[in-house]
Parts: C-alpha cells; structure tokens; sequence
C-alpha cells in the first residue's frame, strides 16, 4: 500500500496536514482499517487540531484484519474536544454501539479485567463493556 506508505513518511518528517490528506484517502477507499483512523487522529494531533474529532462515544465489535470476529481488539472512541456531538451519515457495520454525545468514561482494572462504564454528561449510562488483558 504505497499511499499508506508515503503518509507514514510524511509522519515521521513532520508533514502532518499531508498525512492527513494522504491517510483521508485511504480511508475512503478502506474504511475498516482501524490503523489509518488511528494514524490520522495523531497527526491531527501532532498539528494541534484537537477539535478535528469527534465529540462522539463509539465501540467497535472485535476487530481483526479489518474484519468483525469473535476474537479480535475492541477499539473504543470517547470523543475529543469538539464544539459538539456530530451527525453520523453513514454508519460503520464494525459499529457495536455508537452515541451522538456528551460523555466521559468511568474505568476500573481488577486483577486481568478492565471495565468501562460510558455516562452522558447529566449521568446517564449510556454503554457498559468488559475488555480481558
């Protein structure tokens, strides 16, 4: 993948905003590569666009090569420093549960488990999930 390739280059020289323009491309092409959706959140970040994300909650099925399994990473979005929550046009079928919202997570490790309960900003439960390391 020569265009992932260059936008990896573009990251380690300090050329965010053509990463970015390089990683976007990508990811309409493919857009279940949960790594170009990492990659491009740090570039935005490394150029200082902290509202460039969402202000959504998002949770993924398990992950592996692009595809729903089973087995796989769960990957999780709480939301950035965006104005406000976003309307989402058309919805990812990797997407186990997604809310338009204000958020924060509450997190707790016992032993080998992480538990995360996701809150609306007035308190309201809006996700619950266990992930095992």
């Amino acid at each position: 993948m020569a265009l992932y390739n260059r936008a990896l280059l573009h990251m380690r020289t300090g050329q965010f905003r053509e990463a970015v323009t390089d990683f976007s491309a990508i990811l309409k092409k493919y857009p279940n590569f949960e790594a170009g959706y990492m990659a491009r959140g740090e570039a935005k970040r490394r150029m200082g666009d902290y509202k460039g994300g969402d202000a959504d909650y998002e949770r993924t099925f398990p992950m592996f090569r692009g595809e729903a399994k089973p087995r796989g990473i769960t990957y999780v979005t709480l939301g950035t420093a965006a104005g406000k929550p976003t309307k989402r046009e058309n919805p990812d079928p990797s997407t186990a549960r997604f809310v338009s919202a204000r958020h924060y997570a509450a997190v707790k490790i016992v032993d080998r488990k992480l538990s995360v309960k996701v809150y609306s900003d007035k308190g309201k439960q809006l996700d619950s999930f266990d992930l095992y390391l």
